[in-house]
């Protein structure tokens, strides 16, 4: 069918659980129901195969995103025998040197879910009959270190939480509020349609279903700038935005203003940058991301009810891959049981020593317990969470979010707790 980031994906035949063989069509669509990135893919009656081994890369762990919305599903690993049946009921040991964990969460008429393969993976088939996938990621095993997803990442991290600037705060526009991974961050005006500007507030909040990661920067009638010249010449720059209502603005290399909703600004935005917008609807707001093509040294965006984050900047010549998600120098291993009940243990690696936090979140990103937040060494570790909060109450079933941070970066993943 097509390669992507190096991996050739084909196309092949569905076996229902009657034991017949169906091949339909897979299709190409946009992100529904909270679920996917921009473009996903529906499988109907057919099956995806995803040949890894071809990247030349040797893997640990793959994971993928998918929403059922009825049928039965389809997932084969390395030639084993194929597993026909519900996803989230597949067995661990899926094929030989490779187990299989499946996360899921009820959306209306179905179910969304994470699958993570953890083992040196080849080849994967996965299909179903009302089936969409998106975000297949392959986590290598190499000695060369983690992969980044991109050079420098303002991932709104490094301010503390609830920290606010803006008219009600004494500053004025142009003012700077921080800088993050050599990127200087100011805060700017908000145009409206009528020509009319404000100075109103951003603020740093807590990431929410299904935006950002852990932090992000709301803005409320205000604009955020990012300047870029310190970092050299640019070649790519994406950010992930929110948008509860309102106008948008955009100015990129000082160009002239665009004012408008964010989906439809021009697809050359300023002289030598070309802008795409990928966006998904979501009840009651949009959300999406912004990518901007060429030698961006500076841009502003701003609008009244909005939000960014992962502000992803790729140079000139890099060899980093800007497809993939982000990755640090501090890494979580996948938690063990998952789901679990009544305790899992946590691992996460180390570069460098450092002082490291370890928290859970809920959903609505916020903290519920603080396992670790002390210096620890260069390597692995591993801490049990057995379910309890910071408050001494048991935790209800249900996703919760691992983080872990040092001074190397952040790292989050998905676990479930289930009664």
């Amino acid at each position: 069918l097509f390669v992507e980031d190096g991996i050739p994906v084909y196309i092949g035949e569905y076996q229902a659980g009657t034991g017949g063989w169906f091949y339909n069509y897979c299709e190409i669509t946009n992100a529904l129901l909270g679920f996917g990135t921009a473009n996903v893919m529906l499988i109907n009656n057919v099956v995806n195969l995803y040949d890894i081994a071809a990247t030349g890369l040797i893997s640990n762990t793959v994971t993928f995103e998918y929403l059922d919305l009825g049928g039965t599903e389809n997932l084969e690993v390395n030639g084993a025998p194929r597993y026909v049946g519900e996803l989230d009921l597949a067995p661990v040991n899926i094929a030989p040197g490779v187990t299989c964990s499946v996360v899921t969460w009820a959306v209306p008429g179905g179910k969304r879910g994470e699958v993570t393969l953890t083992g040196q993976v080849d080849k994967l088939v996965v299909g179903g009959q009302e089936f969409w996938i998106d975000n297949i990621c392959v986590k290598a095993a190499s000695s060369g270190g983690p992969v980044m997803w991109c050079d420098h990442l303002s991932d709104i991290e490094s301010p503390a939480m609830g920290s606010a600037w803006g008219g009600s705060y004494g500053n004025t526009p142009g003012d700077h509020i921080f800088t993050e991974d050599m990127m200087d961050v100011m805060i700017f005006n908000h145009t409206d349609p009528t020509g009319l500007t404000f100075f109103g507030d951003a603020r740093v909040d807590a990431a929410f279903a299904p935006f950002g990661t852990s932090q992000i920067l709301t803005m409320s009638s205000v604009g955020i700038g990012y300047d870029l010249a310190a970092l050299g010449t640019v070649e790519k720059v994406r950010f992930e935005y929110f948008d509860g209502s309102g106008i948008e603005n955009l100015i990129v290399n000082g160009a002239p203003i665009y004012i408008g909703e964010i989906d439809a600004a021009p697809a050359t935005i300023a002289p030598g940058i070309t802008c795409t917008v990928y966006e998904n609807a979501g009840p009651g707001f949009e959300y999406g991301t912004v990518v901007l093509e060429g030698n961006v040294q500076t841009f502003m965006i701003a609008g009244q009810q909005f939000a960014i984050d992962n502000v992803c900047v790729r140079l000139a010549g890099s060899t980093t891959d800007v497809n993939v998600m982000p990755r640090a120098d501090v890494s979580l291993e996948p938690n063990y049981p998952n789901p679990f009940n009544p305790s899992t243990m946590l691992q996460f690696n180390l570069g460098h020593d450092s002082p490291v936090r370890l928290t859970i979140h809920d959903v609505a990103g916020r903290v519920v317990r603080t396992l670790i937040n002390e210096q620890r060494s260069g390597g692995s570790h591993s801490v049990v969470w057995n379910g309890q909060l910071d408050s001494g109450a048991t935790a209800s079933a249900g996703v919760y979010f691992v983080r872990v941070e040092s001074r190397e970066g952040v790292d989050t993943q998905k676990i479930a707790l289930i009664k």
